[in-house]
């Protein structure tokens, strides 16, 4: 299939990936825009915090005193530290409403978050922030963890990339040497693992992993099933702990159902792309019971338009506007400066490369050869989004002479776009309708317009959630290396961040990973293999949003049920269990305990619920019972 490559500095290129997993598609929410030749894109922020919970910066307006230390701590804050530089002192307080107080204390000038900060000069893409990859960083970088990127290979001299990679193999060309001739297997092993804190290109979300490039999918994005099976094979006789296969297709096989569920059996953990193609089933091999499904979502974290859902969906993770490694120099960076001010762009896909400057001629929407001053030959026309396709846009600016085109956005913030197919024509960008307004205020500025290479590129698909959850499963495996993979299965269902419906459902799984939560129950984990009838106590830790709730299902061979709950922020935000029985009736309830006999036992649903309409928290069930 198609893969688009070209993208803007702060805007997204829409790439087309492999074998339903992260192709193009034009829902019926954007076939209007597609008749522009728009491509899809979530340009929200991310909904992920830019502060830990419970870290804050008190300041003081005078340099604060024994009394005010005291008066501090005796409203249940830790001090952490105090400055020198600044009246001022870092906090840990879990309780809002202790807080308060502490903001409300007259010596107090104010208090703000104790912000999240990274090193300039790499990019952390918005799906590390929200998996909260950072949070699990102190305990787990999946240092030691070898995982294998079951793909089109990796670009394994990429300076983001070259450090962490150990070796593979090439079963499309029969080598040793499985280089990416596609780009869609750099693109996954970068969110995996590409080298962070090192000032260059992006961070990723399990830094320290080993990773093994196999390669299964040639040039064009495919391959055969037997490719595949071959390298699940190589993984599991080389040690892999975890595959990460960012592709599928539509029809089942008797043969992979019984090589996945082997492989699992073996110890390593197959996490898979739901597809993308919209539907309400999942594709293969994420399909198949041993293997781990994920579906994507966009920065807002509702599930993206083409992400396939139904039953056998796991979890959902960032798949949408991700920026990430690719093969050295085709990726492409756009930008329009003017002046010292540079504007961020887009180049249209299918536009040249190159580095042209002239005026900017405001001709309207370009619909038309007079909408074109004679001007505009020899310089640049900047032209507004609407009416008639970009293409045409482009070729009419061309008719008229100009040597380059920024056509810019009809509503507010940026946009990506097509030229719909390979052809002759002059440099070409989008960019947000603010920048556009501005330069059409200067009325006919100097700019220049720039398209060259990139290692580095925004993709869409499935394919770009898989490798977020492959990478959550390695810093799990990271932090506690004893665990099965069905312990890190349940760790990351049961952790993950509930979305759309209460508890599980056939769109979102179980939620978003979430790596913190998990790498924190990694530590804690059940029995990984209790005998029939063993009385068994498990601990869960988890986020629990507003309103939300999480339920998990426990299967008992009879007798008592028992679980305790407890959570941060206990005096404002009220949390509540309700138990139920394998017939879907409710039996028991409770906050803090709960406990019921279950008789003959069966599977039983426990849901804590969130009822708070302001605060989120994070809890820790403990239960006991006989498994």
């Amino acid at each position: 299939m198609k893969k688009y490559l070209t993208i803007g500095a702060l805007a997204l290129a829409f790439a087309a990936i492999l074998a339903s997993c992260g192709s193009p598609v034009f829902t019926e929410a954007t076939l209007a825009a597609a008749d522009e030749g728009v491509r899809p894109a979530t340009l929200a922020a991310s909904g992920a915090a830019d502060a830990a919970e419970g870290r804050y910066i008190v300041a003081f307006k005078e340099k604060p005193d024994a009394a005010a230390r005291s008066a501090v701590a005796a409203r249940g804050a830790r001090i952490e530290r105090e400055f020198k530089i600044v009246n001022a002192m870092s906090v840990r307080v879990a309780d809002k409403a202790a807080l308060a107080a502490i903001e409300a204390d007259p010596n107090v000038a104010y208090v703000e978050p104790d912000y999240i900060r990274y090193a300039l000069g790499e990019t952390v893409p918005w799906g590390v922030i929200a998996v909260k990859a950072p949070q699990a960083w102190p305990t787990s970088t999946g240092d030691a963890v070898k995982v294998a990127v079951i793909d089109t290979g990796i670009d394994y001299g990429h300076p983001d990339l070259a450090a962490n990679y150990k070796g593979g193999y090439d079963f499309v060309n029969k080598d040793s040497d499985p280089f990416d001739d596609n780009g869609h297997g750099t693109h996954c092993s970068g969110t995996i693992g590409a080298v962070t804190n090192n000032g260059v290109g992006v961070a990723s979300v399990a830094y320290n992993v080993d990773l093994y490039a196999l390669k299964v999918l040639s040039a064009e994005g495919s391959g055969y099933s037997t490719d595949i099976l071959a390298a699940v094979d190589w993984a599991v006789d080389n040690g892999m702990h975890i595959a990460s296969m960012s592709l599928g297709g539509g029809s089942y096989s008797t043969t992979e159902n019984t090589a996945y569920t082997n492989a699992v059996n073996a110890g390593l953990f197959v996490i898979c792309a739901t597809g993308n193609d919209g539907a309400t089933t999942i594709s293969y091999p994420a399909g198949y019971a041993a293997t781990f499904a994920v579906g994507a979502v966009d920065s807002t974290l509702t599930v993206a338009d083409f992400s396939n859902r139904g039953t056998g969906i796991d979890v959902v993770a960032p798949g949408v506007n991700v920026l990430s490694t690719v093969p050295r120099g085709t990726g492409t960076v756009a930008n329009v400066t003017y002046g010292t001010s540079t504007l961020a762009a887009d180049a249209l896909e299918f536009s040249p490369t190159g580095n042209v400057s002239g005026k900017a001629i405001y001709c309207g929407i370009g619909d038309s050869a007079a909408a074109f001053p004679s001007t505009v030959a020899g310089n640049i026309a900047l032209i507004q989004r609407g009416t008639i396709s970009f293409v045409d846009k482009v070729l009419n600016a061309m008719a008229a002479g100009a040597k380059g085109v920024i056509i810019y956005n009809n509503v507010s913030g940026p946009f990506t776009g097509t030229l719909g197919a390979a052809g002759s024509y002059v440099p070409s960008v989008s960019m947000s309708m603010e920048d556009g307004e501005y330069l059409k205020s200067l009325n006919g500025p100097t700019v220049s317009l720039y398209i060259g290479p990139w290692d580095y590129a925004y993709f869409d698909g499935t394919s770009m959630a898989t490798p977020h959850a492959s990478a959550v499963a390695a810093l799990v495996k990271g932090a506690n290396p004893a665990l099965t993979v069905t312990q890190m299965k349940d760790i990351l269902r049961s952790t993950a961040t509930d979305l759309g419906t209460s508890g599980y459902d056939t769109t979102y799984g179980y939620g978003i990973v979430n790596a913190e939560a998990a790498v924190a129950a990694a530590l804690n984990p059940g029995d990984p293999d209790p005998e029939p009838g063993d009385e068994v106590t498990e601990t869960y830790t988890g986020y629990l949003a507003k309103r939300k709730s999480v339920t998990r299902t426990f299967t008992t061979v009879g007798g008592l049920f028992e679980a305790n709950l407890s959570w941060t922020n206990s005096s404002y935000v009220p949390l509540t269990m309700k138990l139920y029985n394998p017939s879907g009736v409710l039996v028991a309830t409770g906050t803090t305990s709960l406990s019921y006999d279950t008789g003959t036992g069966g599977a039983y649903k426990l849901t804590i619920t969130n009822g708070s309409r302001t605060y989120s928290t994070t809890y820790t069930l403990t239960v006991t019972y006989l498994k």
